[in-house]
């Protein structure tokens, strides 16, 4: 069983521990022998000795490795002075930077940013201090911890379990690298709740809307409502996109576009939607103008973003957007822009349209016979011309 020592050579912890073979390891822990530290101490001890029984060769290995540079580098500094510099186990800090620069190639935007935050939250609950120990550090009581201080600051349970899967996703990928053996995450116990989601708009509430909008909000409208195009998405089309004559509206959602054989999305469009979009003006004839030129560069995220434009309609039309406010939380809204995209399956959904047509048209994720199935555009075009239109 791994045990501390004091040395009257060292002011720090040293960890003890025995290999399968036999051996006896002392090894200094590089915290300080005082009673505060004695817990992470005792806690990377232990880490120490699981790497050393796990079954894992590569699990042993990283970790002997390093441990044998550390002691080496001992010896030879004592020698040699303090001109050569002690390989360290693998800091919090440096794996933070590793595996959001991997985030950042491989998730959009948006995502990455939600990412970067939860950690962000993570280090002020647990100490910025805790940068520059190992990740090995970080036991289930520091999630817990982090849980805990959530729920103090008024998030909702649903918030509370995305951000320790997003933890969890930095621990997997950690002790898949082998700088842990254990993740931190794995005990603990995600909250429960109801989880807040998305309205569609009701065929009324639509036309209301469509009556406060003017004609590039009518389009973007239709975009989310007749074509299940998120905003980002449907402001940033250029007129390349849209193709009149066949009525078909052909983009790649920014959302997976990063995505490793991610799939363009071609939509065609129902007979309101085309009405609209040949209603906006046209201040070129160059294929990659944008169909929004005011909006093609604007975010919809912020406080002067799109999304809170479009909330702003909502109001005007008199849609009760269905406003959750809890104390400590942000304002949950069930009618946003996104719901439009809920009023497209759903509107599809109520006039027989299949299952899996409206997972296609949606852009939705689903079962592995999807890259097996290939429907033709007659078949997606009298899906969406299944679809009443508005102006009825």
């Amino acid at each position: 069983m791994a045990s501390l020592r004091k040395s009257p050579n060292s002011s720090k912890w040293i960890m003890c521990f025995r290999s399968p073979d036999g051996t006896q390891h002392q090894v200094s822990s590089k915290f300080p022998a005082k009673p505060a530290f004695r817990n992470q101490a005792i806690h990377l001890a232990l880490e120490l000795e699981t790497a050393a029984k796990t079954k894992t060769p590569a699990a042993i290995q990283n970790f002997s490795q390093q441990l044998q540079a550390q002691q080496l580098s001992q010896k030879v500094l004592g020698i040699v002075g303090q001109t050569t510099p002690a390989p360290q186990l693998t800091k919090l800090q440096e794996m933070v930077e590793r595996w959001l620069e991997g985030k950042r190639n491989t998730k959009s935007e948006s995502t990455f940013i939600r990412y970067r935050q939860v950690i962000r939250e993570f280090i002020q609950t647990i100490g910025v201090a805790a940068l520059q120990l190992p990740v090995s550090h970080i036991q289930p009581r520091h999630i817990e911890a982090f849980m805990a201080d959530l729920m103090a600051k008024g998030q909702s349970p649903s918030n509370q379990r995305i951000k320790v899967k997003v933890l969890r996703s930095f621990f997997n990928r950690a002790k898949a690298l082998h700088t842990i053996t254990h993740d931190p995450t794995s005990p603990i116990e995600l909250p429960s709740g109801i989880k807040n989601t998305r309205e569609p708009f009701t065929p009324d509430e639509l036309k209301a809307l469509l009556n406060v909008c003017d004609p590039s909000w009518k389009a973007l409208v239709l975009l989310g409502a007749l074509a299940g195009l998120r905003l980002g998405d449907a402001s940033s089309l250029t007129w390349q996109n849209v193709d009149p004559e066949k009525r078909v509206i052909t983009y790649f959602p920014k959302k997976k576009r990063h995505l490793p054989g991610a799939k363009r999305i071609e939509v065609p469009i129902h007979h309101d939607l085309l009405e609209a979009i040949l209603n906006l003006p046209v201040s070129s004839n160059a294929p990659t103008t944008p169909l929004f030129p005011k909006w093609c560069n604007k975010t919809p995220a912020g406080r002067k973003g799109l999304s809170m434009k479009f909330n702003e309609l909502v109001a005007k039309a008199g849609i009760d957007s269905l406003a959750l406010k809890k104390k400590g939380q942000r304002t949950f809204q069930a009618k946003t822009f996104h719901s439009l995209r809920h009023t497209f399956v759903t509107l599809m959904a109520e006039n027989n349209v299949s299952q899996e047509l409206r997972r296609e048209l949606a852009g939705h994720d689903s079962d592995v016979h999807r890259i097996y199935t290939h429907h033709s555009v007659g078949t997606y075009r009298k899906a969406i011309d299944a679809i009443p239109s508005l102006a009825d």
